[in-house]
């Protein structure tokens, strides 16, 4: 089994036996409960990272798991953490579970960026081998939603956001490589969020720069942007960080990663809306529109006014709203710094870990 294309066989081999001790651990901790523990992400697909260091292989994505279970609400979620937490000493990355999600719950899943990518790469660690395939909606294998573009740029963007923070001394780092991950990860959701508003995404990775390289040719527009070498760039480092080209990441450098986001916004906004009057950023900031209309339709709205009762506010709206309204503003008033830049992020920042 390949996990990491750049990795040696002895990686895949000892990566393999760290899985199957996991599997193990949860099988036991489930029992019958368990239908089937999944691999998502990077690794999932066969196209995660590694590192070298200290003449040693190791990986460099989190694991991302799914758990399928019958009951999800008898799952002791403390236990579980715990045997992610034996895990992660164990292999030397995060182990992420997700929420228990029954059999039932897969056949309702949104065609969102997660849960198509997960349905089109994943590696079932135990239990029924076709679970995903087998329940799965049919919606999954349409192309993804261009809101997921919108999406995708606000995650992203929120992470470029928070390395300019910690840049400028006002956040800690949570690690020595948060700032330069981020930052290739915000410029690898550019051409993400390019390709997914011309329906030409593809969930695994390889080949996508030819695609947005076609793109480029016969769309200006998408030429304008000016994200190619970038992307492959952000490419080279998703698998191996080692070899990426150098990337900026003082307050210029990551200041010009935050202009091609907002350009990139602009285009996926007005794209979307068929509309070309957004020419500029703080255009599209003073529009009171809304995002994304399924988060905000009535039968939300009053669980998205208890959202916002614990955010001290009162709204109908769906918190992320606002934030894609902030997260820009933000970027742009950076370069300004006002005095109360600082507060406003953590605030941002708070927000957005929670309805990201």
């Amino acid at each position: 089994m390949i996990y990491a294309p750049a990795a040696s066989a002895d990686f895949q081999t000892q990566f393999t036996a760290e899985l199957e001790r996991l599997a193990s651990d949860v099988s036991e901790f489930l029992g019958d409960n368990l239908v089937a523990l999944i691999l998502g992400g990077g690794y999932g697909r066969g196209e995660g990272g590694v590192v070298n260091r200290d003449n040693r292989e190791l990986p460099y994505n989190d694991l991302d798991l799914t758990i399928v279970v019958n009951e999800p609400s008898s799952v002791d979620q403390y236990r579980l953490e715990a045997i992610g937490m034996k895990a992660s000493d164990a292999i030397g990355i995060e182990v992420d579970f997700s929420r228990p999600v029954a059999p039932c719950d897969i056949q309702n899943w949104p065609n969102t960026l997660m849960w198509h990518d997960l349905l089109n790469g994943h590696i079932v660690l135990a239990g029924e081998s076709d679970i995903l395939r087998r329940l799965a909606p049919p919606c999954l294998s349409e192309p993804v939603a261009p809101t997921e573009a919108l999406r995708l740029l606000l995650n992203r963007g929120s992470g470029l956001l928070w390395a300019l923070a910690i840049t400028h001394g006002d956040e800690p780092s949570p690690d020595d490589d948060f700032v330069v991950r981020n930052a290739y990860k915000c410029l690898l959701s550019l051409g993400d969020a390019v390709l997914i508003t011309n329906k030409k995404y593809n969930t695994q990775y390889k080949g996508r720069d030819a695609i947005l390289d076609r793109l480029c040719a016969d769309d200006p527009d998408i030429k304008a942007l000016n994200i190619q070498d970038r992307y492959r760039a952000a490419l080279i480092f998703k698998f191996t960080p080692d070899l990426a080209p150098a990337l900026d990441t003082d307050i210029a450098g990551l200041r010009a990663v935050a202009d091609a986001w907002m350009s990139v916004m602009l285009y996926v906004e007005n794209s979307r809306y068929d509309r070309a009057s957004w020419q500029t950023m703080s255009e599209y900031i003073a529009w009171n529109g809304i995002r994304e209309p399924a988060q905000n339709a009535a039968s939300r709205w009053p669980k998205n006014a208890l959202h916002n009762g614990a955010l001290g506010r009162l709204s109908l709206r769906y918190p992320r709203e606002q934030l894609y309204r902030s997260l820009p503003a933000l970027l742009i008033s950076e370069r300004d710094r006002p005095a109360n830049w600082s507060n406003r992020v953590k605030d941002y920042l708070a927000i957005w870990k929670r309805f990201n």
